[in-house]
């Protein structure tokens, strides 16, 4: 195989060490779990935002009362 191209009087091009499998798949690990906690942050800070101007919607699907009655 060729070295790569150096311009003359050039330091050498640093080399790249070979990136293990596993460190790749932990590093991958970390960034998911760091962007999952940057997520629920955002999300709680934009629901609690809402709650404290009053524009927060329960939702159609919720519903409150003192009581229910089923029957």
């Amino acid at each position: 195989m060729n070295a790569p191209f150096q311009l003359p009087g050039a330091a050498p091009a640093p080399s790249i060490p070979a990136l293990d499998p596993a460190s790749a798949v932990h590093a991958a690990g970390r960034v998911r779990a760091a962007a999952a906690v940057v997520g629920a942050a955002l999300l709680t800070a934009k629901v609690e935002g809402a709650i404290a101007v009053g524009i927060y919607d329960l939702g159609l699907e919720t519903l409150q009362a003192e009581s229910f009655i089923v029957s």
